[in-house]
């Protein structure tokens, strides 16, 4: 599946004045009577403002007043004086964290007890599996003891490997990962899911594999 992406909420174009002048250092601006509620939450996340030439993050809004940190994204801080304009702004930095979160993903499928290796999806290159979860819904029903590991090809534990999975109880799992997590692959793999009986074939068993990974950019010289 493709890669989960969680971004920040922000409003289109949201603006405003400073209903009265600030100093160079102050952590808290008021914006004019009923605008407050132009800028987004922050329940959703911090969000850039700009006054002038200064960007500063706001942490924290109520109503029509803004909790501040002054000065950042390498611009100094400066007195601004009342009707100064407050806008909501796409920063370098904002635009940064999108990216980190785009390198971020998520390769997940079902494990049942007739689809005994299903595939997760494909691994990009230069990515890194950072962790493993298994959520076992429905306990497999062999008389041994059930397992699943993750990887890709002849490397059925490249990912995350048997021995600390038994899939025969409920609950999520949190594998021991294999020799090949956390280390960045050039190649893309095709990721699926191994599942070994311990005994008889199961009649029932599910099984949600989650594979989470980071995409490394390279540095280009």
């Amino acid at each position: 599946m493709p890669s989960i992406v969680e971004f920040k909420v922000a409003k289109n174009s949201a603006s405003s004045s400073l209903a009265s002048a600030i100093n160079n250092s102050v952590g808290t601006l008021t914006v004019a009577t009923g605008d407050g509620a132009n800028f987004p939450a922050t329940a959703d996340g911090d969000f850039w403002v700009s006054i002038d030439s200064e960007i500063l993050l706001c942490t924290s809004r109520t109503g029509d007043v803004l909790t501040v940190t002054r000065a950042q994204q390498s611009t100094s801080g400066a007195a601004h004086d009342a009707g100064a304009a407050v806008e909501l702004r796409i920063t370098a930095e904002a635009i940064s964290e999108m990216q980190d979160e785009i390198k971020h993903g998520v390769l997940e499928g079902w494990v049942a007890d007739d689809a005994q290796n299903p595939s997760l999806g494909t691994l990009p290159i230069n990515a890194f599996v950072i962790d493993v979860y298994i959520w076992v819904e429905q306990a497999f029903d062999s008389d041994g003891t059930d397992q699943i590991s993750v990887g890709y090809d002849a490397a059925n534990e490249a990912y995350s490997t048997l021995a600390s999975v038994d899939v025969s109880t409920t609950g999520v799992k949190s594998p021991t990962l294999g020799t090949s997590a956390k280390i960045v692959d050039p190649t893309s793999r095709a990721v699926e899911a191994y599942y070994v009986n311990g005994g008889t074939e199961p009649t029932v068993g599910r099984a949600h594999v989650a594979v989470h990974y980071i995409v490394a950019t390279p540095v280009v010289a």
